[in-house]
C-alpha cells in the first residue's frame, strides 16, 4: 500500500452553506508486489473510496468559498524567484534590499500573486470542471511580503453568468484576498474563468 497525496480535509464550497468533503479522494492505492502495478478486480477492503466527481457551472453560487492556507514564504525561494522572473535588487539581493525602502528582502507581487492561485487551486478549483481563465482585474498589492510571512487566500465568487445555449457552463468572476500572519491584507483582485456545465442527461 502507498499514500497517494491529495486533498483529505473538508472545504466550502461555492454553493453557501454547502461543505465539499475532499476526503472523498482516492487517498490509497493497492499495488502488485512485483510489478508494483495497482491490482485489477474489486477491491475488498470495506474502506475504498472513489474519485469524486467535479463540481459543475450549476454547482456554483454568489458567495464566500473559503480560506485557505497558510503558505509559509522563505527566503531562498523569494530570491529564486526573483532571479528567475523579476531581477529587481529587492527581490534578489538581501544587502542591497535592506538599504533601501522595504529594510529587507521581499517577495515580487507576482510571485504573492502566484502563490495565492496555488492555495485557491488546492483548496477549491481542482474541485470544478475549469476549462479556463479569459480575465484578471483590479489586482492590488497593497503591503510586502516577507521572508517568514504566512499567507492564507480568501476566495468568493462574486458573479455567475451563464452561457448561450447551446453552451454549456459559464462565466465565473472571483476575487481573492491574500493576508499575512497578521491578517493584514497584502494582495486583492478579481479574476474571471469559465466553467463547463452538467452533461445533458
Amino acid at each position: 500500500m502507498i499514500d497517494v497525496p491529495g486533498p483529505s480535509d473538508v472545504r466550502r464550497t461555492g454553493r453557501p452553506g454547502v461543505i465539499l468533503d475532499l476526503s472523498v479522494h482516492l487517498n490509497q492505492v493497492d499495488l502488485d508486489a512485483e510489478t508494483r502495478a495497482p491490482r485489477k478486480g474489486p477491491d475488498p477492503r470495506p474502506d475504498t473510496v472513489l474519485p469524486m466527481a467535479r463540481l459543475t457551472f450549476e454547482d456554483l453560487a454568489v458567495g464566500p468559498v473559503g480560506s485557505f492556507g497558510p503558505y509559509v514564504v522563505d527566503e531562498a525561494e523569494i530570491v529564486a524567484f526573483g532571479r528567475r522572473y523579476d531581477p529587481q535588487r529587492m527581490h534578489v539581493d538581501p544587502d542591497e534590499a535592506a538599504a533601501g525602502p522595504f529594510g529587507g528582502l521581499i517577495a515580487s507581487g507576482w510571485q504573492t500573486g502566484a502563490i495565492g492561485m496555488r492555495l485557491a487551486v488546492d483548496g477549491w478549483l481542482s474541485t470544478l470542471e475549469v476549462i479556463g481563465g479569459t480575465a484578471m482585474d483590479d489586482v492590488r498589492m497593497l503591503r510586502p511580503v516577507r521572508p517568514g510571512d504566512a499567507l492564507h487566500n480568501a476566495v468568493a465568487v462574486q458573479e455567475l453568468t451563464p452561457a448561450t445555449p447551446p453552451r454549456r457552463g459559464g462565466k465565473v468572476r472571483w476575487s481573492f484576498e491574500l493576508t499575512n500572519q497578521d491578517d493584514v491584507v497584502v494582495l486583492r483582485g478579481t479574476t474571471t474563468m469559465l466553467v463547463d456545465g452538467a452533461p445533458e442527461a
